[in-house]
């Protein structure tokens, strides 16, 4: 992994940025203060400074007393107010939440659009993730900006579940295996050749031009069965079951924005 090209490095450290970083902080105890990391990004702006952020469920079930601190670099880091708590999805099994949150800058910031259709990935594609490296505690804001190539969509779909630790990965033209998955509440997923680590979960996959392919939940560390079978993988929500869960639970968006506002 490398940092990314220049336009990228443009469009996400300067003014308009829409990648914030999400963390949990546990300080209740000071000799052992536990830090959790993921991502986020945002889908939607509105009047006041609020945003509209995506990210994956799991990340915000530590059931421990946590603190929040989510930052964004719009150009300099801010950190920025979470407006009530995390909405999920109304369909209980996906892995995705909506953030309502309030930049005090009022900063302009980049939206993702939420497609009802997936783009395709063409093979030697470049494409971006990012980590979640910073620390609040110490003051440090630092997002990392993976740039991969060459880029693959691997020719599986892998289905999982919120509820299950599961991954079945099946062959596109396996129709009886699709079908059993689907019976038992497992979700498709894209699969793509990309290095993702634990402080990955929640990251949008865009490229260059911030089009969106969809949300990184789930990678293959070094050392897991996945990574010996087919080395640096991501499990990303498609953008498209992204539109729809935003569809899903916009009533509840807009009645926490009328709120806010």
């Amino acid at each position: 992994m490398v940092h990314g090209e220049p336009f990228a490095e443009r469009a996400l450290q300067g003014r308009g940025n829409p990648l914030v970083a999400i963390t949990l902080i546990n300080d209740h105890d000071p000799l052992n203060i536990r830090l959790y990391r993921s991502m986020g990004f945002v889908v939607g702006r509105y009047a006041k400074g609020v945003r509209l952020v995506i990210t994956c469920r799991h990340a915000l079930q530590q059931g421990a007393p946590y603190t929040w601190v989510v930052g964004c670099r719009n150009p300099k880091p801010r950190v920025w107010d979470v407006l009530g708590n995390a909405i999920p999805d109304a369909e209980p099994e996906t892995d995705i939440a909506f953030l309502l949150m309030r930049d005090p800058a009022q900063a302009k910031t980049h939206v993702f659009a939420l497609t009802r259709q997936d783009p395709p990935i063409r093979n030697g594609q470049i494409l971006y993730n990012a980590g979640n490296r910073c620390d609040p505690v110490s003051g440090v804001y630092d997002v990392y900006i993976a740039r991969q190539q060459p880029v693959r969509e691997i020719e599986r779909i892998a289905f999982c579940k919120f509820s299950s630790p599961t991954l079945r990965m099946v062959h596109p033209n396996n129709a009886d295996d699709r079908a059993v998955c689907e019976r038992e509440g497992f979700l498709p997923h894209r699969v793509i050749n990309m290095v993702s680590r634990a402080s990955f979960s929640g990251s949008p996959i865009f490229d260059a031009e911030l089009n969106l392919y969809g949300m990184d939940v789930r990678g293959s560390e070094p050392g897991t069965s996945v990574h010996a079978e087919q080395g640096d993988t991501v499990i990303c929500v498609p953008t498209s079951a992204l539109y729809a869960a935003r569809e899903r639970v916009m009533p509840q968006i807009k009645e926490r924005i009328a709120a806010y506002l």
